[in-house]
């Protein structure tokens, strides 16, 4: 089973980027428009899917469908490929 997620980015008042809790969309179109609508404001979202039959069970390797708006530099290397 595939499950998708959007994980938003927030800046701080200090300027920083920091991960706000992740969100479980029920199909990667979605978690890409949810991606699309956090990097309207002040920070970016990475849309991503895990396979699994638990979407709890640890890290497992993700696959990045696409990083939006304004997101943290250590996570410019994993777009690679995907839409940003």
């Amino acid at each position: 089973m595939t499950h998708y997620y959007v994980l938003r980015f927030v800046q701080t008042s200090d300027g920083r980027l920091v991960a706000a809790e992740r969100e479980e969309k029920m199909t990667g179109m979605a978690a890409v428009s949810s991606a699309c609508a956090y990097a309207t404001g002040k920070g970016g979202a990475v849309a991503f899917s895990q396979h699994g039959d638990h979407p709890s069970a640890g890290a497992r390797a993700c696959r990045i469908i696409a990083g939006l708006g304004l997101l943290p530099e250590e996570v410019e290397p994993y777009l690679a490929g995907s839409t940003s």
